[in-house]
């Protein structure tokens, strides 16, 4: 089954992590505590609508936030909804629970009352970001250990991966050179609406060694075997033709749009949300060791 965390899968909160190593350290630092603070506010407060309303116009917050790497995502991961819900009709965002995330949004009235596991999905959300920022900033150090010249407004990542979309769009992640091309493939399909029935293809944007990408035995390289390193440009090709694996315009690719089918989804007892959680906060760490 998909396994579903804060509303999200575990690939959105893996393509969270993907692009917040875009981020050098005083930027990801910053993203933390400005989103970790705002969740915290919510915590204290659950059902003042003041913190659980977030314009996306607000100054602070796009500087702080929204104009670094991973900072909109991970609000979407926490349990985020985006809507146009104030007078100019700009973007906001609005924390709902759960069970009523579909039925208020783009709907104007009181948010309902936060539940006991809403609150502990949101304190599960800061320690994976406190984690995940903790991992970023040591994978960082062991590049300059190995007297590796980085400025400071190089980012944690040692590759960046651009991937061009069937839209025309391009996305860009951040891998560390021990990643495996399967990891580029889970994040470029997180921008595709098929998580399970839908799956793509890889290749360099040339046609003459688009082949060398081909087949599981490629896909379980890394990047620094497949000279992917320290930066590379792929193109992600659904393996069948369908206009529907995209949601809307080419604009909407910035945000997350993955989805998985309901019929696919079964509901994991409290038991497996907890492992799942554990596992998510080491996950990242655990590739790297």
């Amino acid at each position: 089954y998909v396994v579903i965390i804060c509303g999200k899968s575990k690939m959105e909160w893996e393509k969270c992590t993907r692009l917040l190593l875009l981020n050098c350290p005083a930027d990801l630092i910053l993203l933390s505590e400005t989103a970790c603070t705002l969740i915290t506010n919510i915590i204290k407060y659950p059902n003042d609508e003041r913190y659980r309303t977030v314009k996306c116009s607000n100054k602070i917050l796009q500087q702080k936030l929204f104009s670094k790497n991973g900072g909109l995502e991970f609000l979407l991961c926490a349990g985020f909804v985006m809507s146009n819900q104030d007078e100019s009709n700009l973007k906001v965002l609005t924390l709902t629970p759960k069970s009523s995330a579909e039925n208020t949004k783009n709907k104007k009235k009181s948010i309902p009352e936060l539940t006991d596991y809403d609150i502990e999905d949101l304190r599960e959300s800061i320690a994976w970001m406190e984690a995940t920022v903790q991992d970023c900033l040591n994978l960082r150090a062991s590049r300059l250990s190995k007297s590796v010249e980085l400025s400071d407004s190089d980012s944690c990542a040692e590759c960046l991966v651009q991937i061009r979309l069937p839209t025309g769009t391009t996305v860009t992640g951040g891998f560390m050179g021990n990643d495996l091309l399967q990891d580029i493939k889970s994040f470029a399909r997180s921008y595709f609406t098929q998580l399970r029935s839908q799956d793509i293809e890889l290749s360099l944007p040339h046609a003459a060694v688009n082949e060398s990408l081909k087949g599981e035995a490629v896909l379980q390289k890394t990047l620094e075997e497949l000279r992917l390193t320290p930066r590379a440009v792929l193109i992600a090709t659904p393996t069948v033709d369908d206009t529907t694996v995209f949601k809307g315009k080419k604009s909407d690719a910035a945000v997350p749009v993955a989805q998985p089918a309901k019929s696919e989804v079964k509901k994991p007892s409290s038991v497996q949300l907890q492992q799942e959680r554990k596992k998510i906060l080491q996950a990242f760490k655990d590739d790297h060791s």
